[in-house]
């Protein structure tokens, strides 16, 4: 599904020169990851990168999509 999406956005920004804009945006991103139940706890930190496509057509039509990737080591407390 995601393959499709893609190519869709690519395939409407590769119709015509006169179409207003198309942006690719990669940005580092960082978070701290903290979940709780009754019996266990994780926390940590993650690292990673999100990825954005974005197209604006003649007409003010926007169309995207964006995807992002993080890894990290969280801790694990629990039973």
């Amino acid at each position: 599904m995601k393959k499709f999406l893609v190519l869709s956005v690519l395939f409407l920004a590769m119709q015509s020169p006169a179409l207003a804009e198309t942006v690719v945006r990669v940005v580092p991103k960082a978070v701290w990851f903290s979940y709780h139940e009754q019996i266990m706890d994780e926390t940590g930190m993650l690292a990673g990168a999100a990825l954005r496509l974005e197209h604006r057509t003649e007409r003010g039509l926007l169309f995207g999509i964006e995807s992002e990737i993080l890894a990290g080591v969280l801790s694990y407390n629990g039973h």
